[in-house]
């Protein structure tokens, strides 16, 4: 919804097929990241790995597409660089590809809710996380997307998961450039949030799902999307005791 909404009321997002293909990915450490360009071969402690066999890929949030609709005449646009490389597809995220490999266990959960709700194109990935155990420390994941819309071209996604008493909480940023005027877009926001107050000038909105949105005005009177949202893992279901067996009735 944010990226329709950077674009244009009526313009959305549509990936090309040129843009999508499989990651080329390289494991250095505690560091990984899909990258374009082939990469040389792998060094000693290096570890070059695919996604495993027969692993069902994970569902964005939002499955429907939107339609793809040429941009108003004389509409502003952003400078989008032309060598996009390999990207992958939102049906395969790379975070969690990563966080598979990283073997985060119970909160690779928390990058899959994560990832499916902020990642919806052709995208590139940065993860990291702690090497000697990974599932008792953060996990952290910088995904880049690219549309085809002139109005907004790239967007940047933050991906956390951190552990929780009952598993594994996922916190997101979302970074929208856009071509659009933040007065035209706070049009659109008052139409799916509620506007929560100001901070520092700058008005802060809120929607039923948690999230809270900020409009940050930019250079040749374009706008930045930023949208912050925390999934707080569902708390442990209470343990009731059994109950205890009364005494065995009297016979006579």
């Amino acid at each position: 919804m944010l990226v329709a909404l950077a674009m244009s009321c009526a313009v959305a997002q549509a990936q090309a097929a040129s843009l999508q293909g499989p990651p080329r990915e390289r494991v250095s450490g505690h560091v990984q990241i899909a990258q374009a360009n082939v990469w040389p071969q792998p060094q000693a402690g290096s570890v070059e790995s695919k996604s495993p066999a027969g692993a069902s890929p994970v569902k964005p949030a939002k499955p429907a597409p939107r339609p793809a609709v040429q941009p108003a005449h004389g509409a502003a646009a952003i400078p989008a660089p032309a060598d996009t490389g390999n990207l992958s597809p939102p049906q395969n995220p790379e975070p969690v590809l990563h966080a598979k490999n990283a073997k985060l266990g119970a909160c690779l959960s928390a990058v899959e809710r994560g990832a499916a709700s902020v990642i919806d194109g052709p995208h590139s990935a940065f993860s990291n996380w702690n090497p000697g155990a990974p599932s008792q420390h953060a996990f952290e994941a910088i995904a880049v997307q690219a549309y085809q819309g002139a109005a907004a071209p790239r967007s940047a996604s933050v991906l956390l998961a951190t552990p929780a008493a009952t598993g594994c909480d996922a916190s997101t940023v979302q970074i929208f450039p856009s071509a659009r005027s933040c007065a035209d877009i706070e049009k659109d926001f008052a139409r799916s949030s509620r506007l929560l107050g100001k901070l520092a000038g700058l008005p802060l909105y809120g929607t039923d799902s948690n999230e809270h949105r900020m409009l940050l005005p930019s250079a040749g009177n374009g706008c930045v999307i930023i949208a912050v949202h925390v999934q707080y893992v569902a708390p442990a279901a209470p343990v009731t005791a059994p109950p205890t067996p009364g005494p065995a009735a009297a016979t006579k």
